[in-house]
């Protein structure tokens, strides 16, 4: 049976330009590169609702959408599970692009730009959000903070969860620190926050996965937490318990997107602790440059 989620969340547009290096310039130490081709993908929360629709649920999508040549990518987007929903601005969309420059069987990124204006959410946004999610019954909402306005007020977020848990919907919470300070406590009352290591030293300095300092983030964050660990897998504290699996070793290309699609199958998995499906869905996304989604038959391969 399919699983029905409704994803809130920022978007990106990964914008991927990919080089031959061909030398440096005689005038300065400039490296110089062929162009080969370009291509613009999702990122941000919309990666993770690309993931869930190839892991086989039926998603619901609110995002920011701006006014400006990236936009016609959202509304072009079609899929027989995906009803999107866009919240429109005025403004840039969130664009990363970065260049790629390939020399012999080597490829590395080698500059990355970001661009974009946030969105400041109406009132009227988060009513339409409320009103929609009474209409259906969602297994789990997903609300993935990439900084770009739609979680910026912490009331804004704290009035979602509590919507959603009391129409009985599953809340799994995640948002990106980087190189910002942390704003995890914007999610508490989740019914799940998922972050990285980084992001779990940030919100207890001394973190280490272990019993304690899961209980302890758990205690703060009044949520069952689970936390990635890259190479070394993922752990969860889940109603006092604790889980853990182990990563799986890949010739890891690109790691951009890791984590989003770990959180699409941990959005579908959680209630079975199913980390090792997780851990194998996340790894799988890393074989290919940029935010690639895998499929569920190259699983098989990873072991």
């Amino acid at each position: 049976m399919k699983k029905n989620i409704l994803v809130v969340g920022d978007s990106i547009i990964d914008h991927d330009i990919f080089c031959e290096c061909v030398g440096t310039s005689l005038e300065t130490p400039t490296l110089k590169a062929k162009f080969i081709n370009e291509k613009s993908s999702f990122g941000g929360a919309a990666n993770v609702v690309n993931n869930l629709l190839s892991l086989g649920a039926r998603v619901t999508f609110f995002t920011g959408v701006g006014n400006d040549q990236y936009s016609g990518l959202f509304y072009n987007w079609k899929h027989r599970d995906l009803l999107f929903k866009p919240l429109k601005y005025e403004g840039q969309n969130l664009v990363k692009s970065r260049t790629w420059i390939t020399k012999g069987a080597h490829s590395y990124k080698y500059l990355q730009i970001n661009r974009g204006d946030k969105i400041s959410p109406s009132e009227t946004d988060i009513d339409t959000i409320k009103r929609h999610s009474l209409k259906q019954k969602f297994d789990t909402a997903l609300l993935i903070d990439y900084r770009n306005g739609i979680f910026d007020d912490e009331n804004t977020s704290q009035e979602l969860i509590k919507h959603f848990k009391d129409n009985g919907t599953t809340v799994i919470s995640s948002s990106q620190t980087s190189d910002r300070e942390s704003r995890h406590s914007h999610f508490i009352n989740s019914n799940f926050i998922c972050m990285n290591q980084e992001e779990a030293t940030h919100n207890s300095l001394s973190f280490r996965p272990t019993l304690e300092h899961m209980k302890g983030l758990s205690k703060s964050f009044n949520s069952n937490i689970c936390v990635t660990l890259g190479a070394r897998g993922s752990i969860m504290y889940y109603d006092g318990a604790l889980i853990h699996h182990d990563g799986y070793k890949v010739d890891a290309v690109d790691s951009c997107g890791a984590g989003d699609s770990f959180l699409a199958a941990f959005g579908i998995n959680y209630d079975d602790k199913n980390l090792s499906y997780c851990n194998k869905w996340a790894a799988a996304s890393t074989l290919k440059r940029g935010t690639t989604v895998p499929s569920c038959e190259k699983l098989n391969d990873i072991v």
